[in-house]
């Protein structure tokens, strides 16, 4: 009852039905709309979505819409937003370098402030910022919706090819992370100092065509001739090292490019106003999303065998996310590991078995069994086979990397490959696109150490102690000695 509807919006692919408000009883400056829960979501859409407005209640950098206010209306939450004027489209190239530049950082400070606030809850810093989440208010201020708040993309509007923008991590099937924002910004800084992709395409191509004719350009890093002039050379170097297909030569993270961009362009542009945040609590966390925070995680990394630094985990993620089951998780099977007794055990024991129970705890693959080996809450040791024949071709793989980044395989340290030939080679590929950190061991059972693909494999990559055939098979104490207590 505090605002009134003017005209509904019609949000595509936010989860939510959207109407245009000014406020009752005062004169508020400002155009306004209303986000409220759309009826037919699921859970987990819904906990999306509420999410987002979490995260927009935490930000204050001038390129994200303030939120104002919130309510519930029954069973279905709202919030109070700045509104768009109108979508971003048209407004590449700007006529004037400096106001492009200003813009783009603008933008890259936003990202850097969203950031940090994933970094405290221990989730992967990624967002989901692409050309068509851009809008303007109606006194010309570039402005990121609220679905640029999600890791995964919506559905968005159709654009144009330009616009059109695919990360390498998109196509190996990696997860983004805060290169992967670098990699955004330099796709934004190009267009508004250009008018176009940073690659060169075939004309007419749309939808999954356009996306396979940038596949090559993009993993290639083969960006086309700018055509900027000298005074804008340092700008076209930072298009350039962010546009990189390999994520360690790009900016580590949208805070590190805008401050590469401060010794280019001028002072962002200032918010015209400031109101009051309205804090709102935050909805539960998926416990597959959640992230180590980095400092913690290099830690565990260099020593995954000290109990310390499982425990050093355990309470990071527990002061991030008060509540996390993983946290608990961890703790418990510590203590059932230093060999607790009585009525502690048993509170372990169940602990465990609550955290089991939690969706998102195990990593899931259709059509494979994968057997677990667990040490402080995280897999250790990981033997595979196919449930059915094996797949090939690169959707198998890439859904073998997107298994491989769930929080629990981080630490894998032997892994048993039981299936057949092709359901080997897809699995190596998947390692060798994104390698475990503490991977020591792989096992082939079905394929003989004199097959040429074994000596290949083996030839290429030594880092890993291979074992194949029937030499594979006769480590059957390698589970028990791995997690003996010598």
């Amino acid at each position: 009852m505090r605002w009134e509807v003017s005209s509904f919006l019609w949000n595509h692919g936010s989860f939510v039905e959207a109407a245009r408000v000014k406020p009752l009883g005062r004169d508020e400056p400002g155009d306004w709309w209303v986000e409220r829960l759309h009826p037919d979501l699921t859970p987990a859409q819904r906990d999306r979505v509420q999410r987002r407005w979490h995260l927009a209640s935490q930000l204050t950098a001038s390129a994200w819409p303030m939120l104002v206010d919130a309510g519930d209306d029954g069973e279905r939450p709202w919030v109070v937003v700045e509104a768009s004027s109108h979508r971003a489209d048209g407004t590449f190239p700007y006529a004037d370098p400096v106001q492009g530049l200003r813009e783009v950082r603008s933008v890259a400070q936003a990202m850097a402030d969203a950031e940090q606030v994933l970094l405290a809850a221990c989730t992967r810093p990624a967002l989901a910022v692409r050309p068509w989440l851009l809008s303007r208010t109606t006194s010309g201020r570039l402005m990121l919706q609220l679905a640029a708040l999600d890791q995964e993309l919506d559905a968005g509007f159709p654009c144009p090819s330009a616009l059109a923008l695919y990360t390498p991590e998109e196509y190996l099937g990696h997860p983004a992370t805060a290169r992967t924002n670098a990699f955004v910004l330099g796709w934004l800084l190009c267009l508004a100092l250009t008018g176009r992709s940073p690659y060169d395409t075939p004309p007419g191509l749309d939808g999954q065509a356009l996306r396979d004719g940038l596949r090559p350009l993009v993993l290639g890093g083969r960006v086309r001739a700018l055509g900027l002039p000298e005074s804008l050379r340092s700008a076209e170097v930072l298009i350039r090292r962010s546009l990189g297909p390999v994520p360690g030569s790009r900016p580590t993270s949208a805070a590190a490019f805008a401050e590469a961009l401060s010794t280019i362009a001028p002072s962002p542009l200032p918010r015209s106003r400031v109101m009051p945040l309205v804090p709102l609590d935050e909805p539960p966390g998926d416990v597959a999303t959640e992230a180590l925070p980095p400092k913690v995680e290099h830690g565990v990394l260099q020593r995954p065998d000290e109990s310390e630094t499982w425990l050093s985990l355990a309470r990071a993620l527990e002061e991030a996310r008060p509540g996390s089951v993983r946290s608990a998780f961890i703790l418990a099977q510590a203590a059932l590991e230093a060999g607790v007794e009585g009525e502690r055990k048993l509170r372990a024991e169940a602990e465990v078995q609550r955290a089991l129970s939690t969706p998102g705890i195990l990593p899931l693959l259709d059509g494979e069994r994968l057997e677990l080996q667990w040490r402080s809450g995280y897999v250790r040791a990981l033997a595979v086979a196919p449930e059915r024949a094996p797949e090939g071709g690169e959707d198998k793989v890439l859904s073998l990397v997107g298994l491989l980044q769930h929080p629990s395989l981080r630490f894998v340290r032997d892994l048993v490959l039981k299936g057949p030939r092709a359901h080997a080679q897809a699995w190596v590929e998947a390692i060798a696109r994104q390698p475990l950190p503490v991977l020591r061991s792989v096992s082939v059972e079905q394929v003989p150490e004199s097959d040429p693909w074994a000596l290949d494999v083996a030839y290429k990559s030594p880092r890993f102690t291979w074992r194949w055939g029937k030499a594979a098979s006769s480590g059957s104490g390698l589970f028990r000695r791995l997690f003996s207590k010598g």
